[in-house]
């Protein structure tokens, strides 16, 4: 049966799951046993961005729907790709989960029911949810992340034992390179803590051109004196 959640430490590579069997690696593991009579859920591929628009309204909605109406114990999977990271750096978990409040209560929701988990792997377009700070924020929704997850399923004709993991698209890198996830986090470190540059950034240089024009008036002025 599975327990209480405990979500791994931010600063560990390690998750922890209820009932699971913690795998502690580079890339990060965990392992889940799905008892009798247990429902699993598996999707992948949202992409959810810092606004919504209509495709990303429905795919969200009818998940959301599913969760809803969810009877019993189970698990949850986003199997990876949940947020766009990749093609708009400027994203991040909460800023999709605000831009989507139905999907983000459900998940919300469901994780905090008896004998509900959440699982949410990364992707070759979200792997920075495997390091700070968006790791936190997708923890903060009750929810345990990791690279990889292991399955094993009991039943009666015994344990079966399924991986689940992101697949990177034909053409990309292998999921997941540690290397990219590192830049990656520093690359969002640095914009978290220079987001104001950009704003200031025209008015120092109207600043400037002001006071060249300025001095280049004096110094006509002097002349003509």
């Amino acid at each position: 049966m599975m327990g209480t959640r405990s979500p791994a430490a931010a600063t560990a590579v390690r998750a922890t799951v209820p009932g699971a069997r913690p795998v502690s690696s580079t890339t990060e593991t965990v392992s889940v046993t799905v008892e009798r009579g247990w429902q699993v859920l598996v999707a992948s591929g949202f992409h959810l961005r810092a606004v919504s628009d209509e495709h990303s309204e429905a795919n969200t909605s009818a998940f959301a729907r599913r969760l809803e109406t969810w009877i019993g114990p189970g698990l949850v999977v986003l199997a990876g790709d949940t947020f766009e990271l990749l093609d708009e750096p400027n994203n991040s978990p909460r800023r999709a989960l605000t831009a989507h409040p139905r999907f983000a209560a459900a998940l919300r929701g469901f994780a905090e029911g008896a004998e509900h988990t959440v699982v949410v792997l990364a992707g070759d377009h979200d792997a920075g949810v495997l390091v700070e700070p968006h790791r936190a924020e997708v923890i903060a929704m009750g929810a345990t992340v990791a690279a990889r997850l292991e399955l094993e399923i009991e039943s009666g004709a015994g344990l079966s034992r399924i991986r689940v993991e992101h697949r990177a698209a034909p053409g990309r890198a292998p999921m997941v390179d540690e290397d990219e996830v590192a830049e990656s986090a520093e690359f969002y470190r640095v914009l978290d803590r220079w987001w104001w540059l950009p704003l200031v950034a025209p008015i120092v240089v109207a600043l400037v051109v002001f006071g060249v024009v300025a001095l280049r008036g004096a110094a006509s002025w002097e002349i003509s004196r």
